[in-house]
């Protein structure tokens, strides 16, 4: 695996010096190694052989364990592994970025390492929270792959059950972007302590990662006896008695064989902790009772920190913890790594740590030491409690202490981790502050509680989150907002607000497909406006870009049409009146709500992007192509990933049916370049759609299926049910065209199934015409005069004239008359067909839909 990650780094190399496009490559390569097996089978060892075997062929191997203390504290992982690489290459630093550099900045533990005065909250234009979270994970991918200028690496996760969301997230994104470079990452994994549902954000990357081609999975099997016993007789001289004890007892499992292979004693112990138990009597009392206590800090810690929790002080005055220590690594239990003042100590094994804080202790002792441990930390870090935030949260919630004081700290981790854009670990620390302001809720504390809320929702909208649990969230804020009266808020600011948050949850209905009750809510909000006598401003702005937004998903085109106009005129009118620019800086970043109502220039984008799509929808593809490079403009001068990757996207599917393929391809590579970029996957899905869609039109059908099979697998993980029903009838083109009307049919099915679900026309439209391109390939196969020819087409006209009726998009509609075209050129009306053929071509071209003009031409051709 190394050597082709090598070779294939090297053949990338070449080749980017030779193409200057992105290479579309589907079955990438995985550069992620997930090691699976329960506790002590080896995986470890496994990971240590194979740094060994790299390290000796030219690799820097980069190790990292993760124990279960630290499973709160945002990017912990790659903090350490970032921290190791810039020690360890100290040129690489120059070589970065500023912007990259500011990124790296507000990562705790990084500062010291970085150029002086590199400053987090200097950037010259204010982040939204995921360009934010885009520029750091851009960042580390930017530091790694110089890095790996110097030679390739490896990066170990050791026991990654045990890592935060955002160390998930970052790791998703690291192994998809950096295909290609010769860099790899070993992870292992202990499989019990996995929960076993799907949506766990572990289970759910690896899910993602494997549709995706970028992960290799191998479980760690126990060992046959043959395996045991020559595995325990390499340790040392055993008898023959004493080996087939080893074999019955340990179960496959290297750890136990080791640990009843050096036991002393006649009676072998007969479970692991017994295993441990004996290794650990081997140690003075004073020196366990060390361990148990430094068990609680988790699997490493530092001399400083293990003094402060036994004695107070951070030196070990009278000489009393370093011996103790030192006896300790003698016996093999601790390692130390590091020099200087930063020596750290870690667990000979992570069963081990286990082991000492479950059987070495009380609960009442754990809960006292706990609260040491968070006391000590805080004194540590005087001036930088937000650093530490996270840990200690987690130590004074095993300490059983007060829940004021957690919600205190869990209010201050998740600040800090909103600020280094670790979203899914902000929104978990939130909760619990939530939680606590809820259950005994006072009037003081409301606006409290609502700006923590309205937080929440943004962290776990950004997070992936489900729109049933923002909606949720948005209901309870407006809740509270009419039964309090809030402080210092006059009524027309409260009306601005509460339409926002009517506007926020008709959303996260659009989102999940009910139209009609995300009409309920936005009507809800534009009453308030209304009743409140506000007249115009970004708010209403708001509103009619969202209005518009559900008039497109119902196919009203004209009306979404003049929602859009109407939101730019009035944003257009309220800039004019802003006399200075709205700041911001990264730690201060706003809601969504707040930036709205302070004249968010975003919006303007947004707006133009829609526009754009309207005026694909209404078949203006000159007019559509000028919106979009009109927002593609203004988000490149803010350099906003998403949106460019969506705009681009959009900017293909035009060229696409303008039949200029080469510019769809270079949009379209683009956009999906990007979009993984970014780690994106609604987008990642879109994109293999249109591509399906590039392919049918150059005559590729089987890279067409393929890419459409693509969107669809990833689309199952985001259930998008729109989406969902537009690709089945897309593919089923595909398969007619192949010649598998069975498996067209299966498609159209699907099509009408989600579609019918959800309610939504311009899909029951398209899958309507698709059935009845199906129809028309049935009866074509059938001799002229057959009854069931005549049915089938009857029943294939049927299809169209119900779509025609429901508003679907220009494209599909001319489709549908090229259709009807045909049906009467089966009937043997030759006359009415070319009329028709010519009517649409007449129309194709006036929209500039170039691909059905040449479906036009091809039908008139055969007559």
């Amino acid at each position: 695996m190394l050597q082709n990650i090598e070779q294939n780094a090297r053949l990338q190399l070449v080749g980017s010096r030779r193409a200057g496009s992105i290479p579309l490559d589907t079955q990438r390569q995985p550069q992620l190694l997930f090691l699976k097996g329960d506790a002590g089978i080896g995986k470890t060892r496994l990971a240590e052989e194979v740094g060994r075997e790299a390290q000796q062929s030219g690799w820097s191997v980069i190790w990292n364990h993760i124990y279960n203390q630290e499973s709160g504290v945002p990017y912990r992982v790659w903090i350490e592994a970032l921290r190791k690489i810039l020690s360890a290459s100290t040129n690489v630093v120059s070589l970065l970025s500023m912007e990259s550099l500011r990124a790296l900045s507000t990562l705790p533990g990084l500062l010291d390492l970085l150029p002086a005065g590199i400053d987090a909250d200097s950037t010259p234009h204010p982040l939204l929270p995921q360009q934010a979270k885009y520029t750091l994970y851009n960042a580390v991918s930017e530091l790694l792959k110089q890095t790996s200028e110097n030679g390739p690496l490896m990066i170990v996760l050791d026991d990654i059950q045990w890592a935060d969301v955002s160390s998930y997230e970052l790791l998703g994104h690291l192994a998809r972007q950096l295909t290609g470079y010769p860099i790899v990452f070993f992870a292992t994994c202990r499989e019990s302590e996995v929960p076993k549902d799907v949506s766990h954000p572990l289970r759910k990357l690896i899910l993602e990662m494997q549709r995706e081609h970028t992960i290799k999975t191998l479980d760690i099997e126990p060992l046959s006896r043959e395996q045991i016993k020559l595995l325990v007789t390499n340790l040392s001289t055993l008898s023959e008695e004493t080996v087939t004890h080893i074999q019955t007892y340990a179960g496959g499992n290297p750890f136990f064989a080791e640990e009843l292979a050096r036991s002393q004693t006649a009676n072998l112990p007969l479970t692991i902790t017994e295993a441990l138990g004996y290794r650990m009597k081997h140690l003075k009392p004073k020196c366990r009772e060390l361990l148990a206590h430094a068990a609680v800090l988790g699997g490493s810690f530092e001399l400083p920190i293990i003094c402060m929790l036994e004695t107070g002080s951070v030196i070990d005055e009278d000489d009393t913890i370093l011996p103790l220590l030192e006896e300790a690594l003698e016996a093999q239990v601790l390692a130390d790594e590091g020099s200087g003042t930063r020596i750290s100590y870690h667990f000979w094994h992570p069963l081990l740590v286990t082991y000492l804080y479950e059987e070495g202790l009380s609960s009442m002792r754990r809960a006292r030491l706990h609260r040491r441990a968070a006391d000590a930390i805080l004194h540590m870090n005087k001036g930088r409690e937000d650093d530490v935030a996270a840990t200690v949260t987690m130590h004074l919630e095993k300490a059983g202490a007060e829940a004021e004081k957690i919600a205190h700290y869990a209010e201050l981790a998740g600040n800090s981790a909103y600020i280094i854009s670790a979203y899914a670990d902000a929104a978990t620390h939130y909760q619990k502050v939530v939680d606590y302001l809820e259950a005994d809720l006072e009037a003081e504390a409301v606006p409290r509680l609502i700006s923590l809320l309205e937080r929440l929702a943004e962290c776990t909208v950004n997070s992936g989150g489900n729109y049933g649990q923002v909606c949720e969230i948005f209901t309870g804020i407006l809740e509270l907002r009419r039964r309090y009266t809030l402080p210092t808020v006059d009524p027309q600011e409260e009306a601005l607000i509460q339409a926002l948050l009517w506007d926020q949850i008709s959303w996260t209905w659009r989102y999940r497909g009910n139209i009609r009750q995300a009409w309920d809510c936005l009507d809800q909000g534009e009453q308030l406006l209304s009743a409140a006598n506000i007249a115009g401003g970004p708010v209403w702005a708001r509103l009619y870009y969202t209005r518009g937004n559900l008039y497109q998903s119902e196919g009203l085109y004209d009306q979404a049409l003049s929602s859009a106009q109407e939101a730019a005129t009035l944003f257009e009118a309220d800039q004019t009146q802003r006399i200075l620019p709205v700041a911001s800086n990264r730690k201060m970043c706003k809601t969504q709500i707040q930036r709205i109502i302070e004249g968010d220039p975003e919006l303007f984008g947004r707006i133009q992007r829609h526009m754009g799509a309207i005026a694909v929808d209404m078949g203006q593809l000159s007019q559509a192509l000028a919106y979009h490079n009109k927002a593609l403009a203004f988000f490149e001068q803010s350099d906003e990933l998403r949106q460019i990757a969506h705009i681009s996207t959009n900017i293909g599917f035009i060229h696409l049916k303008m039949a200029q393929y080469e510019e769809a391809n270079a949009a379209l590579r683009r956009a999906l370049n990007l979009a993984e970029k970014i780690g994106d996957l609604a987008l990642v899905s879109l994109v293999h759609s249109n591509l399906g869609e590039l392919g049918a039109a150059v005559g590729n059908l089987e890279e067409a299926e393929a890419q459409y099979n693509s969107a669809l697998k990833l689309n199952s993980l985001l259930e998008d049910p729109q989406y969902m029903s537009k690709w089945n009838s897309g593919l089923a083109g595909i398969l007619q065209a192949r010649g598998d009307l069975q498996g067209a049919t299966r498609c159209i099915r699907t099509a009408f199934f989600v579609a019918r679900s959800v309610s939504n026309a311009p899909c029951i439209g398209r899958a309507l015409v698709a059935l009845g391109n199906i129809r028309i390939a049935q009866a074509m196969l059938a001799r002229p005069g057959q009854k069931q020819r005549t049915l089938l087409l009857s029943h294939a006209q049927q299809d169209i004239e119900r779509a025609l009726g429901l508003g679907v998009e220009a494209e599909i509609r001319m489709k549908g008359e090229l259709a009807l075209g045909q049906i009467i050129l089966l009937l043997g009306q030759a006359q009415e067909a070319r009329e028709a053929f010519e009517q649409v071509r007449g129309e194709a071209r006036k929209s500039e839909h170039l691909q059905i003009v040449k479906q036009a031409e091809q039908l008139l051709a055969q007559l």
